[in-house]
């Protein structure tokens, strides 16, 4: 990775900010949870301009010349972080923790770790490395059963009502055969998650700037692989389930990577 950046979720605000960003920068005040009384933003800001310009971040001189105070480096990478079109997002409940990839150009993205919603870490990678970066980011520990052939699939309603310990004995009633033994497995990995999932989403930036879900899949660790959740539109059922192995594990991550470059192609290159 290179040119890598370390910002405090504040500092990142003020920036954006500063540089006119102010939607991102709203947003980022939303997801870090925090107040929005002018009084605590106002000290927010000072205190953090200070911190700025302690890293050499915030230009003294600049600032004399009532020009944009920011170091001209940053000024490109904000551009280059509010202005994405593409993103892919990975969540990870354990760790308290998200990684995001924004999309510059041809096969160059901004790899961003989110930690705690509190710190934010960049670097710029080439696209073929964005599925080795999530592997890594999520490294689960796990014995990977290579000889299970566990799956089975639900309704939209039987898996939106997961979130629900209630509903757990109903759904297995409407189960039979071999998705039964599947499912009884997988609820049993859930509960032992805290029945929470993680996802791995690709999202297109309208002209708007409005966030628009393309694609995504939840997983769920067991300690004899990874469950797969995905979604077939087309099917009765289609909320598909699998106890994936790591060579089903390591084609999932690539397919995300290259769904995304497809969508980029249709979108973008192929409009040019």
């Amino acid at each position: 990775m290179e040119n890598t950046f370390t910002f405090t979720a504040e500092e990142l605000i003020v920036m954006l900010s500063v540089a006119g960003f102010d939607d991102e920068a709203k947003s980022l005040v939303e997801s870090a949870s925090i107040s929005t009384g002018t009084k605590e933003l106002t000290v927010l800001f000072n205190s953090t301009i200070s911190q700025l310009k302690t890293k050499g971040i915030w230009d003294k001189a600049k600032e004399r010349r009532e020009v944009n105070p920011l170091a001209d480096e940053i000024i490109s990478f904000l551009e280059i972080y509010a202005n994405t079109r593409f993103l892919i997002r990975a969540t990870n409940e354990r760790q308290e923790a998200m990684l995001v990839f924004h999309y510059i150009d041809f096969d160059k993205w901004l790899y961003h770790y989110i930690e705690d919603n509190s710190i934010h870490r960049f670097a710029f990678i080439s696209e073929k490395d964005i599925p080795h970066h999530v592997k890594n980011f999520y490294n689960f520990q796990t014995y990977w059963n290579n000889t299970s052939n566990l799956s089975f699939s639900l309704t939209d309603r039987q898996f939106d009502s997961l979130k629900n310990p209630k509903n757990i004995n109903k759904i297995k009633d409407e189960i039979e055969g071999s998705d039964r033994e599947a499912f009884i497995m997988f609820q049993q990995d859930l509960t032992a998650q805290g029945l929470e999932m993680d996802n791995i989403a690709v999202f297109y930036i309208s002209e708007k700037r409005e966030l628009l879900l393309e694609n995504v899949g939840f997983i769920c660790l067991s300690d004899q692989g990874i469950w797969l959740i995905q979604y077939e539109p087309e099917s009765r059922y289609p909320v598909h389930i699998k106890l994936a192995h790591e060579h089903e594990w390591d084609e999932y991550l690539e397919s995300v990577y290259l769904f995304t470059a497809d969508l980029i192609k249709e979108r973008v290159i192929l409009n040019k």
